[in-house]
């Protein structure tokens, strides 16, 4: 298999990629991820910003999960 990442800012619904030209004709699947800004004004990440810091995290149960997920 074959993978390709192309980083594109979308200007229109009618995007040209000539970097697919090689794929032409195959069966492909394309999957578009939007990725948020580091902005905490942005108001997909505000919670985020607004619990920063007030969760409580159980070393002992971490240190279990890391444990338990070693290959």
């Amino acid at each position: 298999m074959d993978i390709i990442r192309i980083r594109k800012r979308l200007d229109s619904d009618t995007v040209h990629v000539p970097e697919l030209r090689a794929w032409v004709g195959s069966d492909v699947e394309i999957i578009v991820l939007s990725e948020p800004h580091l902005d905490p004004g942005n108001p997909n990440l505000s919670t985020f910003f607004d619990v920063a810091g007030t969760i409580d995290v159980d070393d002992t149960t971490v240190d279990a999960f890391r444990e338990a997920s070693k290959l």
